[in-house]
């Protein structure tokens, strides 16, 4: 583990396959395999476009309904700074800022997708997202607006 510095946003992926309904067990779980795959490589492919690192907070389900199989994977893509270490879990909030898991890891310039930014409320230095999804709790030193549901 290391310590969180940015909040990309969240990042899935889906997939549909047709596995039929007289299929072989042991074809599917070789082809679920591969299709597994696929899914974790988009999910940093989307992690990777938001500039970022890791993926804290995954998940994976399937679900299989009258030969059609659906895979989903879901995280929230992150930056961590994995030299922090050695400082241990209780790194002061001074290191980082309260707000800085906040802000955008990619320019405000150009953003990977269409988004509105602000300059951040607590530093007026660095932009952060009008709203930030996530598939984890944010620190509880950082400084957020409204509650997550």
């Amino acid at each position: 583990a290391g310590v969180l510095c940015s909040v990309g946003g969240q990042v899935a992926a889906r997939s549909v396959k047709v596995i039929g309904l007289e299929s072989n067990e042991e074809r599917v779980a070789g082809d679920r395999d591969a299709w597994w795959s696929e899914i974790r490589e988009d999910i940093r492919a989307h992690a990777r476009a938001l500039d970022c690192s890791h993926v804290l907070g995954y998940t994976e389900t399937t679900t299989i309904f009258e030969g059609v199989c659906v895979l989903s994977g879901a995280g929230t893509a992150c930056v961590l700074d994995m030299g922090g270490l050695a400082a241990g879990p209780n790194l002061p909030a001074s290191r980082l800022g309260r707000c800085s898991a906040c802000h955008i890891p990619y320019s405000h310039r150009s953003p990977p997708f269409s988004m509105r930014l602000v300059l951040c409320e607590l530093c007026g230095k660095k932009y952060v997202p009008d709203l930030i999804l996530a598939s984890i709790e944010m620190p509880p030193q950082v400084g957020v607006q409204g509650q997550g549901q």
